[in-house]
């Protein structure tokens, strides 16, 4: 068979209309011209025909195609992540044999099923397997390990109260100024949450992070929280906030006293 007649066996076997297995990554018209050998797919369309039909890349390329061990895995692996069902997707990625084509990937995808099901397990009061998992290795050594990645492991095994994972003070309050400056809100939250000494400092720049992300009332309170020690930092956000917030008598008030 060809590619074509190969996405359309498999379109027809998952019961999938042409418009339904395009979806929104590609044209029905697209699809209909490559089911037809019109036109050929690149990989990123197989890749994404792979995903949504459960199959192999290789198996829409033919018996000729090399074969890479695990890949069928992969794509579980993935769909189990897309499904929030992180432990699976742990499960699935350390079946996966080891091998330079999808080492990267593998390790990627395994850390973030990791750090999403600690994340899941301490929103759920399940603390002590948050910590377990956290103290794992998480593939720190792979390129995808971003700076971002960094932080995000960095602030859960915080929270997760890890021996040897909390900085001293000064470190994470820099981080947090080092987050706004760089308008990384969420990280910015992050790192202060994970303080448990709250001062005049630490609220005013709470209350930039929840400004940041436009939560402006609880933004204000923290504004409020630093206004007797910082007056002249916080007048002119607390102006916004409750700009924002359509309180405008209080708005007006804060305008005033700049």
């Amino acid at each position: 068979m060809t590619i074509g007649q190969r996405i359309l066996t498999a379109r027809q076997e998952a019961g999938l209309s042409q418009r339904q297995l395009a979806g929104e990554n590609i044209t029905r018209n697209m699809l209909s011209a490559i089911e037809h050998d019109k036109a050929k797919p690149s990989l990123d369309t197989l890749q994404y025909l792979s995903g949504v039909l459960s199959k192999p890349v290789g198996w829409f390329l033919g018996e000729n195609a090399p074969v890479v061990a695990g890949y069928d895995l992969l794509i579980q692996a993935r769909q189990a992540y897309d499904s929030r069902q992180y432990r699976e997707c742990i499960n699935l990625v350390e079946q996966i044999p080891d091998g330079e084509v999808l080492n990267r990937e593998v390790s990627l995808l395994r850390m973030l099923a990791t750090l999403a099901l600690a994340e899941q397990c301490m929103a759920d009061g399940r603390m002590p397997y948050a910590r377990k998992l956290l103290e794992e290795p998480m593939g720190e050594n792979c390129p995808y390990f971003t700076r971002e990645l960094e932080n995000r492991l960095m602030v859960l095994r915080v929270r997760a109260g890890l021996s040897g994972a909390i900085p001293e003070e000064e470190t994470m309050i820099l981080r947090g100024q080092q987050a706004l400056n760089e308008k990384r809100y969420t990280d910015a939250r992050r790192y202060l949450d994970a303080l448990d000494d709250r001062n005049d400092q630490w609220y005013y720049l709470m209350g930039e992070a929840l400004f940041g992300l436009e939560e402006y009332a609880p933004a204000a309170e923290c504004f409020h929280k630093a206004e007797q020690t910082m007056p002249q930092a916080v007048r002119r956000k607390l102006q916004l906030c409750y700009a924002a917030l359509k309180i405008f008598e209080k708005a007006y008030y804060y305008a005033t006293l700049e």
